[in-house]
């Protein structure tokens, strides 16, 4: 007993050796803060350029140095000068600078979609672009990290007598199946998937830019061919939470835990405009996680 006490309290040399070779493996990231003054995004909307490809703001120098130096040559001392405080705060800080297009109304307020809105040249809702900072955050010492990590790297593994390198590693190449799913034999994909997560195309009386299909359409499709046992993730809308646990346990699962996501935009703020829902504008989203063990029923 004193041997098998003195094995669970001490970590297997494994444990530490994949501890180690994480820490050493791990690059480091930097981090921006936001810029939370207003009159920043004000200013650089005549400054920068949009570029509708990227979604991120390009920053006119040139313009932003005239500026300073016209605010220098009135008499504005630097403490006084906005432009030279916002050449500061640009080199350090995230900015969401207002897109304001000839269709935009300010009086309806921030697009729910922002930068994932599908008719940003149309769409009459306020979006923003992002313009990142000028400097690098990361000091010299994490700088050299990460040149050591990418070095590290390039070491082979052996897992199980295979030789492991993730950048010398083949990626296999992406698979999908794109067809009509309703028609779709699932005995053909097998039923050794570990994890399923599916996002159904529930009704939801609203004018949708792709098709639907009503509940009944939607528990006809043999999901539970797909796994013997695993997790079966299910996002849901409001209307069809319980319509959704029923589904799973008609499918043989077992409702564990539900997740909800709380939808915030570019600028961490609630969604609570535009067109995220049918009675009341949905600013949260919920997924069932289902669990289907062997012998379960």
């Amino acid at each position: 007993m004193e041997q098998l006490e003195y094995f669970l309290k001490n970590p297997c040399s494994s444990h530490a050796l994949i501890r180690e070779r994480t820490r050493k493996r791990t690059s480091i990231v930097p981090f921006y803060d936001c810029c939370e003054d207003s009159q920043h995004a004000q200013l650089l909307i005549p400054l920068t350029h949009f570029d509708k490809s990227s979604n991120y703001c390009q920053l006119s120098e040139k313009k932003l140095n005239d500026a300073i130096r016209q605010a220098t040559q009135s008499g504005t001392s630097n403490a006084d000068n906005v432009y030279f405080q916002l050449s500061q705060c640009v080199k350090k800080k995230i900015h969401f600078i207002p897109i304001i297009q000839m269709q935009t109304d300010l009086k309806l307020g921030d697009c729910s979609y922002l930068d994932t809105c599908h008719k940003i040249n149309s769409c009459r809702y306020v979006h923003y672009g992002q313009l990142m900072p000028s400097e690098q955050s990361l000091s010299a010492e994490d700088i050299k990290h990460n040149n050591e990590v990418n070095e590290s790297l390039r070491i082979w593994d052996f897992t199980r007598g295979e030789p492991m390198s993730l950048p010398l590693r083949e990626v296999p190449p992406a698979q999908w199946i794109n067809c009509d799913v309703t028609k779709l034999d699932f005995d053909k994909l097998g039923d050794n998937f570990a994890v399923i997560i599916a996002d159904p195309s529930w009704t939801i009386h609203m004018n949708l830019n792709y098709s639907s299909l009503n509940d009944d359409d939607l528990l006809s499709l043999r999901m539970d061919k797909l796994q013997k046992e695993g997790l079966f993730l299910l996002w849901v809308t409001g209307r069809t939470i319980e319509t959704g646990r029923s589904f799973l346990k008609t499918w043989g699962y077992e409702v564990k835990n539900q997740i909800t996501w709380v939808k915030t935009n570019q600028l961490i703020r609630t969604i609570s405009t535009g067109r995220t829902g049918h009675w009341l504008n949905h600013s949260k989203e919920h997924l069932l996680v289902g669990l289907k063990e062997i012998g379960w029923s």
